[in-house]
């Protein structure tokens, strides 16, 4: 098992957990698993094309958080296992 911080600042915010090639636990801040999903639903939260509430009903759309809060592209892409 795997897991990358989607969001941090100084603290994870974000953390997805890989089971396999298609699952992916999201973790808030508190350690609350906040969502499950495929590699589809994950990339598409990180293009922006999705958003994720953590325990707290704090709504996470992924492109407004600056750059230095996510993991590379390159990077993130290799653990999510796209192109």
């Amino acid at each position: 098992m795997k897991s990358i911080d989607l969001l941090n600042s100084g603290e994870p915010i974000l953390r997805a957990i890989k089971y396999n090639s298609d699952r992916f636990d999201i973790v808030d801040r508190y350690n609350f698993l906040v969502d499950i999903l495929s590699a589809k639903e994950l990339l598409a939260f990180v293009e922006g094309r999705e958003v994720i509430f953590d325990s707290k009903a704090k709504k996470y759309y992924y492109p407004s958080f600056h750059d230095d809060m996510k993991p590379g592209k390159q990077v993130l892409k290799a653990f999510i296992g796209v192109n």
